[in-house]
């Protein structure tokens, strides 16, 4: 749906400015605004493993730079 919507928008807006040529232009922005639309469609429905693979990546990034700070500043409890 989105694409389809987006795809519209890219037609419709070189037929707003009073230019020659809007044809091959009209293609090129329905081909771009349908491609965009996919884009966030597809990011829209992909949101929560999006989320899960960022959190998931995120902990290991923190388990890691708390296992270097902890070499270089090692904890003697003596």
């Amino acid at each position: 749906m989105l694409a389809a919507a987006g795809a519209c928008v890219g037609l419709l807006r070189p037929y707003l400015t009073p230019r020659r040529n809007r044809l091959p232009k009209a293609l090129a922005g329905g081909a771009l605004g349908s491609a965009l639309g996919l884009c966030a469609g597809l990011a829209w429905r992909t949101r929560a493993v999006t989320s899960g693979v960022v959190h998931s990546a995120r902990k290991e990034v923190d388990r890691v730079r708390d296992e270097r700070w902890l070499e270089m500043n090692p904890i003697d409890y003596a």
